[in-house]
Formats: C-alpha cells, sequence, structure tokens
C-alpha cells in the first residue's frame, strides 16, 4: 500500500515517540527519570518527540536539538520520505518533490519576507493601543526584533534561537481586523524571546507567554514599573498556548543537561489552566505566575494600571526626562 504524505502525516511523525523508536531498532538508551540518555553520547538526551545534544562530539557547537523527524534524516542518514514512514509505521510512503517538501517542511527566510524602512505604525499600535512603554519598544526595534511588515503594516516579532540566528517570527495585525500569527517557516520548538542572562551568559528561569503583547506587557509593568530586576530570566511568546516550545526553549538554552526552571505566566482562563495541567502532566515541574485575578491577561493589567491614555507623540517628549531602561 502507498500511501502518500500529507500535513497530517508528517505531524504525526513530528509527534512520534523518538525514544521508543529508537530502542525498537536497538539504540542503547538508558532511562533517567522522565528522559533518555544515549550510551554511546553522554551528552545525547531524549524525551519523548525531542532530542537535545548538547556539545556534540565535543565540537562546541552548542545545543543541537529537534524533533523525530530531524534526527532521523540529521543522525541516521534516513531521507525525509524515509523517516516519516518509519516514524508512522507505514509500509510504503510516495516519495515527494522537493517543491512539495518545502510546502510542508519549509525553511524559514527573513529576506523573503517585504519589511518597511521603518516600525512608524507598528509601534504606534503598541504604545497607543496596547499601553507598551516607549523605552521598550525603542529597545526591541534596536535589536531587531521589532519589524513591520510591508503592505499590511503588521508588526513582526522576530524569533532567534540560542545561537542568535533569526529562525522565525511571531506576526500581530495591527488594523481593525486583529489576528495573529507565525511566519511560515518558523523552526519547530521557538517562539519569540527577550533575554536577560545572568553575569556570566547562563539563564535560571524561562518565563512562558501567550503573546509577545503579553511578554512586553509583563516586561514593562516588572522591570520598568516596579524597578524589579529580570537577571538570569528568559522571557519566550508561544505565539499562543504550545508545549512543545515550553520543553524544547527551556532546554535549548540551559547551559547544562537539566532544562531552565519553567514560569507559566498565563492567562486567567480555562484555556491557561488547561495547558497548566497538559505541561505538570507532562512531568515539568512549574510555577505558575499570573496577572492580578480580576484582569483576563498581562495586557490588559498593564492598561488599567495607566493613569491616561498617552498618544506616542507626547510620550515621546515626556521620555526624555525619563531614566534610561537598562537591559
Amino acid at each position: 500500500m502507498i500511501i502518500k504524505i500529507n500535513k497530517e502525516t508528517i505531524q504525526q511523525a513530528r509527534q512520534a515517540d523518538l525514544a521508543h523508536h529508537l530502542l525498537s531498532i536497538g539504540e542503547p538508551l538508558k532511562k533517567e527519570g522522565k528522559y533518555y540518555r544515549h550510551k554511546n553520547h553522554k551528552n545525547l538526551i531524549i524525551e519523548n518527540n525531542s532530542f537535545f545534544w548538547n556539545d556534540r562530539a565535543g565540537e562546541g557547537k552548542g545545543i543541537e536539538s529537534g524533533n523525530a523527524i530531524d534526527y532521523l534524516v540529521n543522525h541516521m542518514g534516513k531521507t525525509f520520505p524515509e523517516a516519516v514512514q518509519e516514524l508512522t509505521k507505514n509500509i510504503a510512503i510516495q516519495e515527494l518533490s522537493s517543491e512539495t517538501k518545502d510546502r510542508y517542511n519549509p525553511t524559514f527566510s527573513l529576506t523573503s519576507i517585504a519589511f518597511c524602512s521603518n516600525q512608524d505604525k507598528a509601534s504606534q499600535y503598541l504604545a497607543n493601543e496596547r499601553f507598551i512603554g516607549l523605552n521598550i519598544i525603542n529597545y526591541i526595534t534596536s535589536k531587531g526584533l521589532l519589524l513591520q511588515e510591508t503592505g499590511t503594516n503588521n508588526a513582526f516579532f522576530s524569533i532567534y534561537d540560542e545561537k542568535g540566528d533569526c529562525v522565525g517570527g511571531e506576526r500581530q495585525g495591527i488594523t481593525q481586523k486583529r489576528f495573529k500569527g507565525i511566519a511560515v517557516g518558523t523552526r519547530y520548538g521557538y517562539g519569540f524571546n527577550i533575554q536577560f542572562p545572568n553575569a556570566d551568559g547562563t539563564f535560571k528561569y524561562a518565563l512562558f507567554f501567550e503573546s509577545a503583547v503579553d511578554l512586553l506587557s509583563f516586561m514593562d509593568i516588572t522591570k520598568y514599573r516596579d524597578k524589579k530586576p529580570l537577571n538570569g530570566c528568559l522571557l519566550v511568546s508561544m505565539g499562543g498556548l504550545k508545549l512543545n516550545i515550553i520543553k524544547h526553549m527551556s532546554m535549548v538554552f540551559s547551559k547544562g543537561s537539566k532544562p531552565l526552571e519553567v514560569v507559566l505566566c498565563l492567562d486567567n482562563d480555562s484555556a491557561g489552566e488547561k495547558l497548566e495541567n497538559e505541561v505538570k502532566k507532562a512531568g515539568v515541574l512549574c510555577r505558575v505566575r499570573q496577572p492580578i485575578s480580576i484582569f483576563k491577561d498581562w495586557n490588559e493589567q498593564l492598561q488599567r494600571g495607566k493613569e491616561e491614555c498617552t498618544p506616542i507623540g507626547r510620550l515621546k517628549s515626556r521620555a526624555m526626562g525619563e531614566s534610561a531602561f537598562d537591559l
């Protein structure tokens, strides 16, 4: 029987239990708590459908990671269709053309997206409608974390990995027809993030939010308004509610074999509660820090906490006398 590869089949293969598959074909894995460690590669850890390989072969390359398909293709010499076939137990799979493969497994390219020469409209949206402080907006703009798409003027929050490479983006519509989305080809397991490492470059906590706007709102409330340091914290937007990003980001930004301590900064609603239960069921130790109970999310708490709505033009003049936002 020939099985044609489709989006659902690929997703099934990506989410396959990699440890179970490797054990079934004789790979020497050792159980260590909720992880498996490869007996021949002590820095290779397998957890569910993901692998994390720290300092592979002593080459000083940092952490390599990916899903089940990535492992079979990159480390077992399988073609993309062969990897999908093995992981889904199909008898045979129709060979994919390169065009079809790119459609289902695209590679993100920042140069393939047209951006405006400035971010004025995206900045105005964040300041005037979301009440994000101008200090923060200037910071993310200067770091290339905020861009503005040509034509639609969508706010584009660039996603960077642990090596400093841009691997995707979170999109936010700023017109009356609001939408949220993830750029095509964004690397699996990554979310928009802002980093506050310790002096030695390490992190202790990974804080997870449902959107980039909520992340920036929390940052405004905590670091700017309340003057609380965020040293050692990695702030991550999941662009939704995604367990895979929690597990992946907390591991790849860790300097050791143990993941960062997870802090769930979710909305006060049933969806956030459901994800919290899923995280705990998956064996991930976590803390929960939600907005004050009378507010739905971090942006609502930020907005209600502001004394007045200040247009961005007035914010610019007022900010001149304020102390710098030190990151």
